[in-house]
């Protein structure tokens, strides 16, 4: 389990914990010690990532909201007015989905809500006019998402085909030809870039490199050796046949 997820597990336990009690009494009947008991967890547990059961309610709210609206929006909007639309009607369904959810009705909770409404909205509208300084009105469209950048740059690539096509020097380098292991020690040495075996791979072949796994070959093989010896071997020594 990685670390983010061994952090995240807790919180899913406690949120979970806290909806299930929710069904069964009232909101100020539940104590911080009745939602680690239902998540199996103990109140320390509980204090290390939240401060009040409030703390709770408002990241459910802020998770629960942030999920639909991502949901929502996830498809490509044909106009500003059909992303409006998409964006209104997700707020409307949660808050209609929030209060048909629980058993009882939590007018307390209605603060919260609406502070993570306005959140949402006010960071939904800063990257519109983020986007729309960039790029104009067509930068509020939806778009492929561009992905993490390239770890290496033209003069990397430079450079990286200069030395493929040099080759290895064995006295210097310990092999006799490159691979993958090589090259990423040899980017690290020249230019303090790190690059996984994969990522290198990708890499080589957008530049029109591929592996080659050639067949081992003894240095000192005479071929005029193998070639005599085939021609002066007998015919049952050349072609086996299963005798039946």
């Amino acid at each position: 389990m990685s670390g983010s997820s061994w952090r995240s597990e807790p919180r899913r336990l406690l949120s979970a914990a806290l909806v299930d009690l929710m069904l069964q009494k009232r909101y100020d009947e539940i104590t911080v010690q009745d939602i680690a008991t239902r998540a199996t967890v103990n109140r320390a547990t509980f204090y290390a990532h939240f401060v009040d059961k409030y703390a709770l309610v408002d990241e459910m709210i802020r998770a629960g909201l942030t999920q639909m609206l991502q949901q929502r929006t996830a498809t490509l909007a044909t106009s500003i007015e059909e992303h409006l639309r998409r964006l209104i009607l997700a707020l409307c369904d949660y808050w209609t989905a929030l209060h048909s959810q629980c058993k009882h009705s939590y007018r307390m909770f209605d603060s919260l809500v609406e502070a993570q409404v306005k959140a949402q909205l006010r960071e939904q509208v800063r990257d519109w006019v983020v986007k729309f300084n960039e790029r104009g009105p067509d930068g509020l469209l939806n778009g492929k998402a561009p992905g993490q950048p390239s770890r290496l740059n033209d003069a990397h690539r430079a450079a990286l085909k200069a030395q493929l096509e040099a080759g290895p020097i064995p006295s210097v380098h310990g092999v006799v030809r490159w691979r993958l292991m090589d090259l990423m020690a040899w980017l690290w040495e020249e230019f303090r870039v790190t690059i996984s075996k994969q990522t290198l791979s990708r890499e080589l072949r957008a530049m029109n490199y591929r592996k080659l796994s050639a067949r081992p070959r003894h240095h000192a093989k005479n071929e005029a050796a193998v070639e005599a010896f085939k021609k002066t071997s007998s015919r049952a020594w050349q072609r086996w046949r299963n005798p039946r």
